[in-house]
């Protein structure tokens, strides 16, 4: 889980902000504080922000040697962090380090100048915060009933866009709610009655770019694939009828889980037995990313 913590804690923090040199001028005065982001105890980087009445400006460093993965969740926190504290209409970075590029598009930031900016869609303020993770996944299907689909709404229906939702940002190429839920509605006109239909979530995604796989079967195929890629999204059937999941592999046989039990954060299980406990049924699908075998 992501942290952020004062400097005065660390002597391993402060020494790191001297080696920044001037990447932080700007950002030291009062109500500005220059802060140490961690996981699970582990040092990240420093991260510092400002902000107006049209938007915050941010500026982070990262330590060297993080994975692209590791980035990418570290700025999906952040995000997610200046979100929830000033709801701003955009949020803009300092400062363009080359090895943050892929980080930050993979977060839906563009180039502006020397820095990044990400608009942030007008539906993500219908919903309530905790509806998100802290790294603004949707995990509460419960709280969606602002956004319509079809003749319903989210609640009871938003779990085809939802998974999709949560997929683009396990691929790396988020995409806003707005995109999603609208762009699913109008594909696919069975789901404005049944939600979504698996072959019609599939090619829509393909067409938005994501390469997909196709598994239909047995659970036990599903598992298989589930082991074997990085991510994708599950279909099975519950007690109240079929639901879409997006999953990450996250390796040591395990997988990181969205929107399986409403409001659960953190939901890691292995793929044999989170369908032994929420599945009724011996068959489900899986939509898998072909271009990402999993490598932990």
């Amino acid at each position: 889980m992501f942290n952020q913590v004062p400097l005065t804690l660390n002597q391993e923090y402060q020494s790191f902000l001297k080696g920044c040199g001037s990447a932080f001028a700007g950002y030291s005065g009062e109500g500005n504080k220059i802060r140490a982001v961690t996981r699970d105890g582990v040092f990240f980087g420093l991260f510092a922000e400002k902000h107006n009445a049209e938007g915050v400006v941010f500026r982070t460093v990262l330590k060297d040697g993080l994975s692209f993965e590791d980035g990418k969740h570290c700025i999906a926190y952040l995000t997610e962090c200046l979100i929830r504290n000033y709801h701003p209409v955009r949020i803009e970075t300092t400062g363009r380090t080359p090895y943050l590029i892929r980080v930050f598009e993979a977060n839906g930031y563009y180039a502006k100048g020397q820095g990044w900016q990400k608009i942030i869609d007008r539906q993500r303020y219908h919903l309530q915060d905790r509806a998100f993770d802290q790294e603004g996944y949707i995990i509460n299907q419960g709280l969606t009933d602002a956004i319509p689909f079809g003749w319903f709404t989210s609640k009871d229906k938003g779990c085809g866009w939802i998974s999709a939702f949560n997929l683009f940002k396990i691929a790396g190429c988020e995409k806003t709610i707005s995109f999603c839920a609208s762009g699913l509605n109008t594909f696919s006109p069975i789901g404005k009655l049944m939600g979504e239909e698996l072959l019609q979530e599939w090619f829509w995604l393909k067409r938005k770019g994501l390469n997909l796989g196709l598994t239909r079967g047995t659970n036990r195929q599903s598992i298989e694939a589930m082991k074997k890629y990085k991510g994708g999204i599950l279909l099975y059937t519950h007690r109240r009828g079929a639901h879409y999941v997006a999953f990450e592999n996250i390796g040591g046989g395990k997988i990181h889980v969205w929107n399986a039990v409403y409001g659960k954060r953190d939901h890691i299980d292995t793929p044999e037995n989170f369908l032994k406990v929420y599945a009724w049924l011996p068959f489900s699908s899986v939509l898998y990313l072909k271009d990402y075998e999993n490598s932990h």
